[in-house]
């Protein structure tokens, strides 16, 4: 069994702060800007960007490369890890809340530098599918790519999920 060396969710908060960090700076221009055609939540999420400093971006790329350095050392005799992409099945657009990223398995492993595929797989009794994620080492798409396959073979996911569940 695999042991994370950091909790997921310290993953996808400095995964976040990063990409705050540096949307802002490359586009604060449009972001600075009320007329510019935006979805609000985005906006109000990367303008906290404007109070972060260069330094303090330095520090958590650094920590960022320690992270990375003791996830991989931690991964030694493991291919691959399989998570849920998300905690729960796939939520309706109107469930959603903006101030919380569903993406609290998947932002670990973009901070992480590693590589991921997120599959379908049967959907829960009488909602929307469930779903897995198969990750890798940077540079291994090719194997996470077969892992894929041949779960979805194993599997038998259908190719669309019945929509008609959500008609009632």
């Amino acid at each position: 069994m695999f042991t994370p060396p950091e909790c997921y969710v310290n993953l996808a908060a400095a995964n976040g702060a990063i990409t705050i960090y540096e949307g802002y700076g490359y586009h604060k221009d449009f972001y600075d800007n009320p007329q510019a055609p935006m979805d609000e939540d985005v906006r109000k999420r990367i303008l906290t960007g404007r109070g972060q400093s260069p330094a303090s971006q330095a520090e958590r790329l650094s920590t960022q490369l320690h992270c990375q350095t003791r996830f991989d050392n931690a991964l030694k005799g493991f291919d691959a890890l399989l998570t849920p992409t998300i905690t729960d099945t796939a939520p309706l657009l109107s469930e959603i809340d903006q101030d919380i990223s569903p993406g609290h398995f998947t932002r670990p492993f973009n901070y992480l530098d590693m590589c991921a595929l997120s599959m379908p797989t049967l959907p829960a009794a009488g909602r929307l599918p469930t779903s897995l994620q198969i990750v890798a080492r940077a540079g291994q798409e090719s194997l996470v790519l077969r892992i894929g396959a041949a779960l979805e073979r194993t599997f038998e996911v259908p190719a669309y999920p019945d929509f008609s569940v959500l008609c009632d």
